[in-house]
């Protein structure tokens, strides 16, 4: 009976086992997910500090202009305003610009009137500055159009010096005139018109003496070369007409010998 009772315990732990072991099945591993790290961004780098500007340095201040001064520009301004109105009326150049011409006149005008009313300073030099701004402007109108006249003029003598040599024939003078007209185109690059135009006066009078002492020498010589020749026709038809009178006989002279 013990060993049936020992053998039912053997038994019984055997199947405890064994049941033991098949109720705990293997458990499958466990994967860890893995937490996906953002990529890091660049941290930029600062903006450079700028440097402090220098601070400007203050404007010279112009010296302030007495009344006295002013007073005695605005006169100088009116003086010569004066003086070209003059010229341009003593040379009939107001129609050349009349719309200068006539705020020129007004200009002077009303400078005339705030002398009367003993105005400030500032108030005339402005008005005889204009006039004198004015009048320029007509100076510069007329003798801008009258230097290109006679520009032309001197271009047409020149040329006709030209055609007789002149340039060679009298190398001195076609020299000096042309210096005349090469400072007159000058004076007309920097717009001092009145210059050219003068400057242009001279070199045609110039070029005319030198077109004329030519055409002179040349009408002498053309004359002598005549002369000659009318003296060489004059010997030959007056040795022919003696030998009409006299002929010269070789057959006379021989005999003559004998």
């Amino acid at each position: 009976m013990k060993k049936i009772l020992l053998f039912l315990a053997i038994i019984s732990i055997l199947l405890f086992v064994t049941v033991g072991c098949k109720s705990d099945p293997e458990l499958a591993p466990v994967e860890t997910p893995v937490e996906e790290v953002p990529p890091v961004e660049p941290i930029p780098e600062p903006d450079p500090i700028p440097e402090p500007m220098p601070e400007p340095e203050p404007l010279p201040q112009e010296p302030e202009i007495s009344e006295e001064e002013l007073l005695s520009s605005a006169t100088k301004a009116a003086e010569n305003a004066k003086t070209m109105k003059e010229k341009i009326e003593s040379l009939s150049l107001q129609g050349y610009n009349e719309n200068s011409y006539n705020s020129g006149l007004s200009a002077l005008e009303s400078y005339n009137a705030l002398v009367a009313e003993n105005a400030s300073a500032t108030e005339k030099l402005e008005k005889a500055t204009l006039a004198e701004k004015e009048f320029t402007e007509v100076l510069n109108s007329a003798f801008s159009k009258l230097a290109s006249e006679k520009k032309s003029e001197v271009n047409q003598i020149r040329k006709k010096a030209l055609e007789i040599k002149s340039d060679k024939a009298d190398k001195v003078g076609y020299e000096a005139a042309q210096l005349l007209y090469t400072t007159a185109d000058e004076y007309i690059e920097v717009k001092n018109y009145e210059s050219g135009y003068n400057y242009f006066v001279k070199a045609l009078e110039a070029f005319d003496d030198v077109y004329n002492n030519v055409s002179a020498k040349r009408q002498a010589a053309l004359e002598a070369i005549e002369r000659a020749k009318n003296k060489a026709d004059n010997v030959d038809e007056f040795a022919a007409e003696a030998d009409k009178i006299a002929p010269l006989s070789t057959e006379d002279d021989s005999q003559g010998e004998e």
